[in-house]
Order: structure tokens, then sequence, then C-alpha cells
């Protein structure tokens, strides 16, 4: 009885790991909050998270780190 939890248990975790999400899969947003709906830049795409409207990707794979030399035209606010 034990050895056979010990071995389903094993092979559980094992095998997580291959279905889990790899992280340069997952998608990638900008820290940036705007009021709203914003004009992102090329291969960059506009979604609302809770309050904020934010710049996401699709994957960290294209995620360059110069993106972030662009002049940005964003109000910094905070919530009340």
């Amino acid at each position: 009885m034990k050895l056979s939890t010990i071995i389903l248990v094993t092979t559980s975790v094992l095998l997580s790991g291959t279905a889990a999400t790899s992280f340069d899969s997952a998608e990638v947003c900008r820290k940036q909050c705007y009021r709203s709906k914003h004009h992102c830049p090329k291969g960059w795409y506009a979604k609302k998270m809770n309050r904020c409207w934010t710049c996401c990707r699709k994957s960290k794979a294209d995620y360059v780190d110069d993106d972030y030399d662009y002049e940005y035209d964003y109000e910094v606010f905070e919530w009340e």
C-alpha cells in the first residue's frame, strides 16, 4: 500500500513538470498603468488588468531590453 502511494506521488510530480507552462511562453506585460486603453508599440497589445491598461506580449522570447528606450507619455497616479 505504501509503495504504491510513493510510486503514484513520484510519477505525479515527475509528469507535472512536463505539463507546466514554461516561462519563455508566458505572457509578458509592462508595469505602466494607463487610465484608458493605450496605443502599444509594434508587437505589443493593450490589456486591461484590474483598473489599469498596460501593454503585453505573448511570450518572453519576444522581449527585448531596449524596448524601454522609447519615450512614453503615460500618467503616474495613485488609486484612492
